[in-house]
């Protein structure tokens, strides 16, 4: 598409905007922009050769998306592009979306008294001030998550009302761990922090040399967690103090596990390490030659983690290696084309592991043996299914980039029901007491039953 056309579309595109957005604070608002923007910082991974050709593709089907949204008068068809970059702050219903975190929940009767019988009905959803990658955890009946407002929120797991929140230097993609009364969470800023579960107020920060995407895992009075200035750190979980960092060849971005004395993380140098937690000494690293690997997790003293086989092809797959030696027990191909990836970590439970592929696909494997179980495909061929998956009571949830959150049955992979969104979800659910909590690309943490 030429530059003349491109300038009509932004410019028909900005008058729709006008039409269907109220006023907004200045000010708000472009702080607003920007935090959602810094996403854009993030490494992205391109296959080589592909730049160009991807990028005239997008572009035109983002054109034919603009052109529909403007003719039938919304910008919800143009809301997001499929990475889940906004492209203009509107609410489906035309109206503008708040250009702060507003803390506020909705509720209506029929949610609040879902039908007999019906599932995957929302029982409230809370608003922050802007997307929401932190995925939630639950404690004490308080659900915590952070937003690319800057914020860490503490909100009531029963009311969706807001309890306190917590302003750090940048965007939150990092997401919290509870323990003893604290919550731990890092930021696009570099810092650690550790707040008061209570009160919101902060205990102690650590800074790192670079934002911090990784999870915090917290263990035996150690807090572990990764930068993007290469290092994964051990830190006192009473005042922060650093015990020990350990040095990679790229970036960390993803959450450790931590069992039996050693901790497993993947870096984008393409290796998974185990360390001794004590020491931060290597004990093994097994090379995946995916540029960034799956993050592990860990059950009765295997890791399973995603990465890539490559020679003699193109192969994605999930691995199983003994925790303490990194002897390989099984590894699992997923079949998948060249530039798939496992980014999700995996769930285990009643013998089975769970875990995404970015080929709109969900597997399940038999834990011993590595056998295909069944897999389920969401509704969109392409669109990443990143996000981590949660079991509970036969259940597996998980969220997915076509708007969706899903619930299987856990044993067949049959679909229960569904729940739209209408934007990305690249979040991990958390589920407590039959409710499914889970952060959305609009803002919203939804709670749904």
């Amino acid at each position: 598409m030429d530059r003349h056309k491109l300038d009509e579309l932004e410019e028909r595109l900005g008058d729709a905007y006008e039409r269907n957005s109220p006023p907004v604070d200045e000010a708000a608002f472009e702080a607003r922009l920007r935090n959602m923007t810094a996403a854009a910082r993030r490494p992205r991974l391109r296959a080589p050769g592909t730049g160009n050709r991807v990028r005239v593709v997008v572009y035109a089907c983002l054109a034919i998306v603009l052109v529909a949204a403007v003719a039938i008068g919304t910008l919800a068809a143009a809301k997001y592009l499929w990475d889940g970059t906004p492209v203009v702050v509107i609410n489906d219903d035309g109206t503008g979306m708040s250009p702060g975190g507003t803390g506020q929940t909705q509720q209506t009767s029929a949610t609040t008294t879902p039908t007999v019988g019906r599932l995957g009905e929302l029982v409230w959803k809370f608003l922050s001030g802007g997307r929401v990658r932190s995925s939630p955890t639950i404690s004490g009946g308080v659900v915590y998550f952070g937003s690319e407002d800057s914020y860490l929120y503490a909100v009531d797991a029963q009311t969706g009302t807001e309890k306190w929140k917590f302003q750090t230097g940048a965007a939150i993609w990092s997401s919290p761990a509870v323990s003893d009364g604290v919550v731990y969470i890092g930021s696009d800023d570099a810092y650690l922090y550790a707040v008061d579960a209570q009160t919101g107020t902060e205990k102690w920060k650590f800074q790192t040399g670079a934002a911090i995407w990784s999870s915090p895992a917290v263990s035996d009075g150690e807090v572990y967690v990764g930068s993007t200035d290469t290092y994964l750190y051990a830190l006192d979980i009473q005042d922060g103090a650093e015990k020990w960092k350990f040095k990679t060849g790229n970036q960390i971005t993803t959450r450790p596990a931590v069992s039996d004395g050693v901790v497993c993380f993947g870096s984008f140098d393409q290796y998974l390490y185990a360390l001794d937690t004590q020491t931060g000494k290597e004990r093994w690293k097994f090379k995946t030659n995916d540029a960034e690997v799956g993050p592990p997790a860990i059950s009765g003293g295997v890791v399973y983690f995603g990465g890539v086989v490559n020679p003699p092809g193109w192969d994605t797959c999930l691995y199983a290696r003994d925790v303490q030696t990194g002897t390989e027990m099984w590894k699992f191909s997923t079949g998948s084309t060249y530039g798939t990836k496992i980014d999700s970590t995996p769930a285990i439970s009643g013998g089975v592991v769970y875990f995404g592929v970015s080929e709109a696909s969900l597997h399940a494997l038999d834990i011993q043996s590595g056998q295909e179980k069944w897999r389920f495909r969401t509704v969109g061929d392409y669109l990443s299914v990143g996000a981590s998956p949660a079991v509970s009571s036969g259940v597996v949830y998980f969220g997915s980039p076509d708007g969706h959150l899903y619930a299987l049955d856990s044993q067949t992979g049959a679909e229960r029901w569904k729940f739209q969104t209408g934007v990305p979800i690249r979040t991990r659910p958390a589920v407590s007491e039959g409710v499914v909590y889970i952060g959305s690309e609009d803002g919203y943490l939804y709670a749904v039953k």
